[in-house]
């Protein structure tokens, strides 16, 4: 949707609010139970979620 008065996307503004919104500090996770990979100096952190529950996820 645009705004037709000030040519303004309302929908990439509600996108962006959606999108930060769910952003969480990797700090605030517990992840002493989590497995862990370092490769390199381990600079970077790379967390993927995954459910054994999930029937779309099941291979």
């Amino acid at each position: 949707m645009i705004d037709t008065q000030s040519r303004v996307s309302l929908t990439s503004e509600r996108m962006q609010q959606i999108r930060d919104a769910r952003r969480i500090p990797i700090d605030t996770l517990p992840l002493e139970h989590s497995i862990k990979a370092v490769k390199g100096k381990g600079e970077r952190t790379l967390i993927v979620y995954s459910d054994p529950n999930c029937p779309f996820a099941k291979t």
